[in-house]
Order: structure tokens, then sequence, then C-alpha cells
């Protein structure tokens, strides 16, 4: 988990979403025993998202995830196949990797109920 916590800490410096003196109490967190629960990381980011604005929020999102693309399409090939048997696919935000390749896709938000029933 060291790992972990050093890239996270490190992010969150690197875009002013933590002070320099916060960094060790982070650090502490990630390496705590037992390691912090999937709940503890989303409290933690819902935590610095709803102290920054929209306009900071989006832009953030767009210079860190914003521009992610697969590196090796193994994965993302074999989910087309998937698809492609009249699977659905969900995805959390990441619907541009599995859109690059097929463009003949139209991606369906959970908010547009009649699309997504019809999907």
């Amino acid at each position: 988990m060291d790992w972990l916590a050093g890239e996270w800490t490190r992010t969150l410096l690197k875009h002013g979403l933590i002070e320099p003196d916060q960094a060790d109490a982070h650090r502490k967190l990630l390496n705590g025993k037992p390691p912090p629960a999937t709940a503890q990381f989303i409290a933690t980011a819902q935590a610095i998202t709803s102290e920054m604005s929209s306009k900071k929020f989006r832009a953030w999102l767009k210079d860190t995830i914003g521009t992610i693309t697969a590196k090796k399409r193994d994965l993302i090939d074999v989910l087309e196949a998937f698809r492609q048997l009249k699977n659905q696919l969900a995805t959390t935000n990441y619907d541009s990797l599995l859109l690059e390749a097929h463009t003949s896709l139209t991606p369906v938000t959970w908010r547009d109920k009649a699309a997504f029933l019809a999907a």
C-alpha cells in the first residue's frame, strides 16, 4: 500500500488539493493497519471535491483523467466481443475508452431513463 499512499499524496499535492503540511497525515491514513476501506477513499474524495469550485473540479478532471487512453486494447476488445453477444456494458466514467474504436456506439446516461431502459 506504500506506493498507493505515495501516489495519492503526490497527486493531491501536485494539484493543490491538500497543503504540504497535510501530506504526512494522508500517508499515515493510507498506510494504516488495517488498510483504509473503499468507503474511506470515497469519503476523502468527496471531502476534497466539496472544497473545489465546480469550475476548478471540471478543469482538474480534464487535466487528470480526461485524457485517458488505452495503451493495450486486449481487454477492451474482449469487452467489445462480450457486447456483440448482446450483453450490455455499464461503466463508471470510462465510456470514452470503449468508444474510441467503435464510433457507431452512443453512450447512454442513467439520467436519461427512457434511453437507459431501451438500451
